[in-house]
């Protein structure tokens, strides 16, 4: 799958590609603490930044 950047912010929730549940990709801090990077579908890969990615392309390959 290809995708563009919108200028939208990202917010967990459905998968746009395949309508899985999103979880959050989290970094720790200096401090001990944690920030929010991202949010990745465990169902298909889709992964988005803080800034919504938007699907354009798919690309349907066979499973080996």
């Amino acid at each position: 799958m290809r995708a563009r950047e919108s200028d939208e912010k990202t917010s967990a929730g459905l998968c746009p590609v395949c309508g899985g549940r999103t979880e959050k990709i989290r970094n720790l801090t200096v401090y001990g603490g944690t920030v929010t990077r991202g949010y990745r579908c465990k169902g298909c890969g889709y992964w988005t930044g803080l800034k919504r990615r938007v699907p354009t392309l798919y690309i349907f390959s066979p499973k080996s």
